[in-house]
C-alpha cells in the first residue's frame, strides 16, 4: 500500500512520468495493491496483513483510504471492492462492533470514521459520538477526527471546534531560563 499510494502522489507530474515510463510502473502497482487487499481480506470482512490471516479495523481503514485515493487519480478500481471495505468499515463504527482491537476501540473506530470520510461517507451520528468521547482519545485520533470533521457540508462548526479545543488543551508550554519550550 505504500510503494503503490507514494506512485500516486507522483501522478501529478503526469509528463515527467509518461517521459520515464513511470506511468505504466504506478497503474501496475496499483492494479497489483488492489488485488492484494481483495485476496486477504479474512471471513469477517476485515483485511489482513496476508491471506488468510485474521484482519483488523485499521488495516481495512488503510485499504480503504488507499483504494479512494486510487479512484481520485484514475485508476481502475472495482467497485465491488470499495462497497465490501465500507460497509465492513461502518459496522466497526457500531459501539458493540466484536472485531475492534481491545484497549484501542476508539482509535480504531476513529480511523475508520477518517477513512470512510476519504471515500465520502462519513455518518455525522457517529461523529458526534465520538466527538463527545474525545478526551479519552490519543492526539492523533483526536486531530484525525477534526480532519475528518472540518471537511463536512455545512455551518455548523461547534463539533471541529470543539475537538480542535481539546488538541489545545494538551499541549504545553513551559519555561526553562525563561524561555517558553514546547512540553
Amino acid at each position: 500500500i505504500d510503494l503503490a499510494s507514494a506512485g500516486l502522489a507522483l501522478k501529478p507530474f503526469a509528463p515527467v512520468l509518461a517521459a520515464t515510463g513511470f506511468d505504466k510502473r504506478i497503474s501496475s502497482d496499483v492494479r497489483n495493491t488492489l488485488q492484494t487487499i481483495a485476496q486477504a481480506i479474512d471471513p469477517n470482512g476485515l483485511v489482513a496483513f496476508w491471506p488468510k490471516a485474521k484482519g483488523n479495523v485499521s488495516l481495512t481503514a488503510w485499504a480503504y483510504s488507499f483504494f479512494i485515493a486510487a479512484k481520485k487519480a484514475g485508476e481502475p478500481v472495482d467497485a465491488t471492492l470499495g462497497d465490501r471495505l465500507a460497509n465492513v468499515l461502518k459496522l466497526s463504527l457500531r459501539s458493540d462492533y466484536g472485531r475492534l482491537m481491545v484497549g484501542d476501540e476508539l482509535r480504531e473506530r476513529v480511523e475508520a470514521l477518517t477513512a470512510l470520510a476519504d471515500g465520502g461517507q462519513l455518518d455525522t451520528a457517529y461523529v458526534a459520538e465520538l466527538a463527545r468521547r474525545a478526551d479519552s482519545m490519543p492526539n492523533q485520533s483526536v486531530a484525525q477526527m477534526a480532519r475528518a470533521v472540518a471537511a463536512l457540508p455545512g455551518d455548523d462548526r461547534r463539533v471541529v471546534v470543539s475537538l480542535i479545543d481539546t488538541m489545545w488543551t494538551r499541549v504545553q508550554v513551559l519555561s526553562r531560563d525563561g524561555r517558553p519550550y514546547y512540553a
